[in-house]
């Protein structure tokens, strides 16, 4: 009777482990392209100064990994603080009044101009750090603004009253059209070309611009945003050693494949890539 027990258990343990084969969802890779475990990514991340975390913004899986990196960092050291591409700086005050207990939560829902993923995407790590007393950065520029640039030129953010251009980057903004991450953007004709990549590019500048300004000397700051922002260690990380950062940046990037495999096509594109399974949408 025993062994017969002793044979179920087996069995279940092996289906048990198989189970958890067939449904892992992503995997990590350094920048080398050697499958890293968890436990050595957070021991990199610790050594940082600022983290990007490059995600896909559809991917629900990069999310919960970033949410549970940041919840493991604060574990370890809790002087940290957040940015996000997601919030615009003319929102910054409304994160600020609910974060004091100003406003109502619902009071800001509705009034900040939240993502459609908002509630199941980004919530969870805009709740965590609500709970936890971590201050949360609204980086990126107002989209009306980055519309604007887009259509009729960088020069058109000239004409801003002073009051407006307190929610950009410093004017004018540096601009490197040689860049690979704006290269490609100016390939596109009608109004892309120049345009669209100075469009892309005041909103890293802009970001960089307000990480370097919220930035608390004593704390590590982790920022999410698009993949394209700190692809190749530019757009932001460009921006913020043009304007003198000279700190220990750690960049994450996200990719999607059929069987969570490294590809030729990730080298270069940052630190740390995590590869999540492409079916997961």
């Amino acid at each position: 009777m025993k062994k017969i027990l002793t044979i179920t258990l087996l069995i279940a343990v092996s289906f048990s482990l198989q189970a958890q084969k067939h449904l892992e969802t992503f995997k990590i890779y350094n920048k080398k392209g050697k499958e890293i475990h968890w436990k050595k990514l957070n021991k990199k991340v610790k050594e940082a100064e600022m983290v990007f975390l490059g995600e896909l913004h559809n991917n629900p899986i990069a999310h919960w990994v970033f949410l549970e990196l940041i919840k493991k960092q604060f574990s370890m050291d809790s002087n940290i603080q957040v940015g996000a591409e997601m919030f615009e700086r003319d929102n910054q005050i409304l994160i600020d009044e609910y974060f004091s207990g100003f406003i109502s939560k619902k009071k800001f829902e509705n009034e900040a101009r939240l993502w459609p993923n908002y509630k199941t995407d980004y919530k969870p790590t805009f709740d965590f750090c609500f709970e936890n007393n971590l201050s949360f950065s609204a980086t990126n520029i107002p989209r009306r603004y980055a519309s604007a640039v887009y259509k009729n030129g960088a020069e058109h953010l000239e004409k801003l009253s002073d009051e407006a251009k307190n929610w950009i980057c410093p004017l004018p903004f540096p601009f490197d059209g040689d860049l690979a991450v704006y290269q490609e953007l100016q390939k596109f004709s009608g109004h892309g070309g120049i345009n669209l990549a100075k469009a892309q590019a005041v909103k890293d500048a802009t970001m960089a611009h307000f990480i370097l300004k919220d930035k608390k000397s004593e704390n590590r700051y982790f920022h999410l945003n698009g993949n394209k922002h700190s692809e190749v260690f530019q757009g932001i990380i460009w921006y913020l050693k043009k304007y003198g950062f000279t700190g220990e940046i750690l960049t994450i990037h996200t990719e999607t494949n059929k069987n969570l495999e490294w590809e030729e096509a990730y080298q270069g594109l940052a630190d740390f890539i995590i590869v999540v399974d492409e079916d997961i949408l």
